[in-house]
């Protein structure tokens, strides 16, 4: 395959585009879910890596823990 064809999973020339998240997220609870490289869903339990594919329905069903906001601290704070 010609190196202008990697475009659709990579930002071109083996380089992960900035729109392709890399996930470490876990689920909390079991989940069904097909990821992009199967063509079946598959059964997820409590603890399973979820793929970055399935992160946005996984936490719309309650399956992720919810995103923890980053906190920033005040120099008031001190």
């Amino acid at each position: 395959m010609a190196p202008d064809r990697l475009h659709d999973q990579t930002g071109g020339f083996g380089r992960p585009s900035p729109s392709m998240e890399i996930s470490s997220m876990k689920f909390i609870k079991p989940f069904r879910g097909a990821p992009k490289s199967e063509a079946f869903p598959r059964e997820y339990k409590a603890g399973d890596e979820c793929p970055p594919e399935l992160e946005r329905a996984a936490r719309a069903a309650g399956a992720l823990a919810p995103e923890k906001k980053p906190t920033t601290k005040n120099k008031s704070d001190d």
